[in-house]
């Protein structure tokens, strides 16, 4: 499975920089940005726009990216002003 990250996407340098880490670590562990939209009913420029910008994600969708990661990525990870942290 190739992995993207801020450096490099499909081969080609990009950039971008990434605002979201635990977003992208989210995207790499479903193996891409597609994958994840489609398992948490989302549009694939959202997630993008909220990666690479301060855009962000949408509050009903975060426990949707959690499930996709099978727990690995945190909500308070995603969205740290509306989740507390696990203690």
């Amino acid at each position: 499975m190739k992995q993207i990250s801020d450096k490099n996407r499909g081969g080609r340098p990009t950039n971008r920089i990434v605002t979201k880490p635990y977003l992208l670590k989210a995207v790499n562990i479903v193996g891409s940005v597609g994958k994840l939209a489609s398992m948490a009913k989302m549009n694939q420029t959202v997630i993008s726009m909220c990666l690479y910008t301060e855009r962000k994600i949408p509050a009903n969708r975060i426990n949707l990216i959690v499930k996709a990661t099978n727990g690995e990525v945190k909500a308070w990870q995603l969205r740290p002003d509306i989740f507390e942290k696990e203690s």
